[in-house]
């Protein structure tokens, strides 16, 4: 096999589009992230810019009351950015926020796939720990389905390892340059971005010999990487002083403040139980919505030996804080439908590990193999319900209906039951998220086999209902029942019927296919330790 700058590209192209393909195919059909939430709030301040200038949201529920008594996202502004020409391009829909979180995850599991393929592990063990992430976690289903910016936010978290490995090896400037932007643009698209410094800074001291081999101070290095942050943390005073008036008042900060009687805010009193609920707990176990993290402790001993020392201890670190970070948190559940988004990173890392055991595949038990498979394949399958499931319906199952009446049980308050007085029921099984979202997904395809769903689906497209308004849980309840487009599943091209919707779809799935198998094709080439070198610009050697 060639080994080639321009194969590695064209495989690195196959992966992109394998995994964009996947995405797009799955992506929202936009009807409730249009109507309701965060998603509402974005769509809304983007709109907004586009036709006043002005980001502020329309919406007398939704938002965060600032300067002229207008209302505004409490998140940051960083995501419209890269969203405005696909936005645009989209004829000013929601899709726009969906391509670019699907194409910003695909090139995610690229740097993952890159980063390995320098500690020494091979193309095809890279790439399935990479695919692991991508569509084995609850990061398909942010590729893919909803509007919020965690997908971007994470490919310049993990761009600014990348490139500050990329600098310890070649000691050129322009990397260091790249890895100080991958942390302001994240910075300026959702702050807790700046949480990667620790782990980051870890990495240079950790290299403090090889860079001073290379004629680097890392003094200097590190007063270049702050000065390049200094212009997005004057962007971000601005943004402050726009929507508040205040340089220093920041959204969440507003939120906490208006909440603080309710314990909103950081806390180590959070940690035990933020801790007890992601790793433990029937309603946000990680460990249940992504069972793929399960083969990380089975990993990690082989991959500590292949990667090396330095580098399994920056990602030990990278698990360490952000986990710690976000169980301190009063809303560590991430009081969302499906899984615990804010734990979309360290999955990252726990599932970069297991390329360790994919390169040592040959030497596992085969009753081990037959465990790993039957992991792999129910991490998968979850997805496929996350992604084929109505996120907004689920999260309403949740929070408003009983399981002995439904769907005709009256909503409780969904005010009343709010992430800061819920979360215990994160602990009681009956409440389990993955529950009521493998429950709609299981209502979602039994009204698809319903004879009578042709003809409910055609009334239901004549009667163009429009969405109902973001406080009406109850009308959800109801249009599951007798409007049908809310109980498909939520893909576009099932919501949106028609020849060229089914067209487009066929090519998508036709693209994605062919990548598949070209990527296959590449495993099977003799001389893919020598490739992956050629690709990565390879280091010599590991960490001792």
């Amino acid at each position: 096999m060639a080994t080639g700058s321009g194969n590695g590209k064209t495989y690195f192209l196959f992966v992109f589009f394998s995994l964009v393909s996947i995405y797009c195919l799955s992506i929202s059909s936009a009807r409730t992230s249009m109507n309701y939430g965060e998603g509402f709030m974005r769509v809304s301040a983007l709109e907004n810019f586009v036709r006043t200038g002005h980001l502020y949201v329309n919406s007398g529920n939704w938002g965060i009351l600032g300067r002229g008594g207008r209302r505004y996202i409490w998140h940051e502004f960083g995501q419209d950015i890269f969203v405005l020409p696909f936005y645009l391009f989209t004829r000013r829909t929601a899709y726009g926020f969906f391509l670019v979180n699907a194409i910003a995850t695909a090139l995610t599991c690229i740097l993952i796939i890159k980063i390995l393929l320098g500690r020494g592990f091979s193309l095809k063990g890279a790439t399935l720990a990479s695919f692991s992430y991508g569509l084995g976690t609850i990061a398909w289903h942010y590729g893919s389905k909803t509007p919020h910016e965690h997908a971007p936010a994470i490919l310049f978290t993990v761009s600014a390892l990348y490139f500050a490995i990329k600098y310890t090896e070649s000691f050129r400037p322009r990397h260091l340059v790249l890895s100080a932007l991958s942390i302001g643009f994240g910075f300026i698209t959702k702050m807790d971005v700046l949480v990667s410094l620790l782990p980051l800074g870890l990495f240079f001291y950790l290299k403090r010999d090889a860079l001073r081999k290379g004629g680097v101070r890392l003094p200097k290095a590190a007063a270049i990487f702050f000065a390049l942050l200094i212009p997005f943390a004057c962007v971000m005073l601005y943004y402050n002083y726009y929507r508040f008036g205040n340089i220093f008042q920041t959204g969440y900060g507003s939120i906490f403040a208006d909440q603080a009687s309710k314990g909103a805010g950081f806390s180590l009193k959070y940690v035990p139980m933020g801790l007890a609920g992601i790793l433990a707990s029937p309603g946000k176990s990680i460990f249940l919505f992504s069972p793929v993290l399960l083969l990380f402790p089975l990993s990690i001993k082989k991959f500590r030996r292949k990667a090396g020392r330095d580098f399994f201890l920056v990602l030990c670190a990278y698990i360490l804080v952000y986990t710690l970070f976000y169980c301190s948190y009063f809303g560590w559940s991430g009081d969302w439908c499906y899984g615990p988004r804010f734990f979309m990173l360290p999955a990252l890392f726990m599932t970069m590990a297991t390329a360790a055991l994919f390169d040592s595949w040959q030497a596992i038990a085969r009753s081990k193999q037959m465990l790993v498979i039957t992991i792999i394949s129910a991490s998968i399958c979850l997805q496929i319900a996350s992604v084929g499931a109505n996120a907004w319906l689920g999260n309403c199952l949740h929070f408003g209906i009983s399981d002995d009446n439904w769907p005709n049980a009256p909503l409780r308050n969904f005010g009343e039951v709010g992430t800061w007085k819920y979360t215990s029921s994160y602990f009681v099984p009956q409440y389990s998220q993955l529950y009521n979202q493998l429950r709609l997904f299981s209502i979602s395809v039994n009204t698809m086999l319903d004879r009578d769903f042709p003809e409910r689906l055609v009334a239901g497209l004549a009667l163009e209902q429009p969405a109902p308004k973001s406080e009406d849980y109850l009308l959800l309840v109801v249009l599951l029942n007798y409007y049908p487009l809310y109980a498909t599943l939520d893909v576009w091209w099932l919501q949106h019927p028609g020849a060229p919707a089914y067209g487009t779809a066929l090519i998508i799935g036709l693209a994605g296919v062919v990548s598949i198998l070209a990527i296959m094709r590449k495993w099977r080439k003799p001389d893919e330790g020598q490739y992956a070198a050629t690709v990565t610009g390879a280091v010599e050697g590991n960490d001792k």
